[in-house]
């Protein structure tokens, strides 16, 4: 009696993802009502992720050209807080980018630009469903589950107060990119840090100390890695297996000789 076993093991390669990078931030827009343009990052280049930032002291919806991506849009707490968040794939080149705002209070916006993330489809592996907020001395924004490691976590915040600035940005997303005020008849304060999210998960809420109180908007946005995927399940022993596969079949001929001999007269 032959017995022929072929284990078959594939191996796959070790990939190393590189982080996420931070690239620049262009300097902010601005207008006492209407429209704005921010400036676009410099130092950028092919495949850079280039995410804006809207904020406006009121209820009125924002729109953008420049084949940007809406992300989430919404009103904070208050009935004078809106933000939206954008993306967008640039070629290395851009051209002048408009965020449409019909009337409306004050408004400001700005672009930063990040690299090494996902370079085909969609850059954002996950982000708040929807702009949260509340008028207290912290920006909290609610967690997300990520689900590839290396994300990179952005936390964005804005407030219609005077001058309060942020500080302390605790948990995950703490390297701020910037802290923006505009001062046009009435105040737009708006700003975003990052950080890297080592293994896939929840976050757990993102937290700032905002100088004074205010009613406030927060969100957060999760970008991929270029190359991540979704983790693989565990590897199966197959060696292992085997071998108690193979005990059983001794231990089943050992019982019935007389079966191993008509297999043998066949053969």
């Amino acid at each position: 009696m032959r017995k022929l076993i072929i284990i078959s093991l594939l191996l796959s390669p070790i990939v190393s993802i590189a982080d996420i990078s931070f690239v620049s931030v262009g300097t902010s827009g601005a207008a006492a009502s209407g429209n704005c343009n921010p400036v676009t990052p410099a130092n950028i280049q092919d495949k850079d992720i280039l995410l804006l930032q809207v904020v406006s002291d009121d209820q009125v919806a924002h729109t953008v050209d420049n084949s940007y991506t809406q992300i989430v849009q919404g009103n904070g707490a208050g009935t004078f807080q809106r933000m939206s968040l954008w993306y967008k794939r640039t070629t290395g080149t851009e051209s002048l980018t408009t965020v449409t705002h019909s009337a409306g209070g004050a408004i400001g916006c700005t672009v930063m630009a990040f690299r090494g993330a996902e370079e085909t489809g969609t850059p954002v592996n996950v982000a708040s469903a929807s702009v949260g907020g509340d008028c207290t001395a912290t920006s909290t924004a609610t967690g997300i589950t990520t689900t590839i490691d290396k994300a990179l976590l952005i936390h964005y915040a804005g407030n219609q107060g005077g001058t309060p600035y942020y500080s302390g940005w605790a948990n995950i997303a703490t390297t701020e990119a910037y802290d923006r005020v505009t001062n046009l008849v009435n105040y737009v304060h708006y700003a975003a840090a990052y950080g890297t999210q080592a293994t896939q998960g929840a976050t757990g809420n993102q937290t700032a100390t905002i100088d004074t109180a205010a009613c406030n908007s927060t969100a957060l946005v999760a970008l991929a890695p270029e190359g991540a995927v979704t983790p693989p399940p565990a590897p199966v022993d197959i060696f292992s297996e085997w071998l108690e596969i193979n005990s059983h079949v001794e231990f089943a001929n050992a019982r019935n000789p007389d079966a191993i001999a008509s297999t043998a007269d066949c053969a």
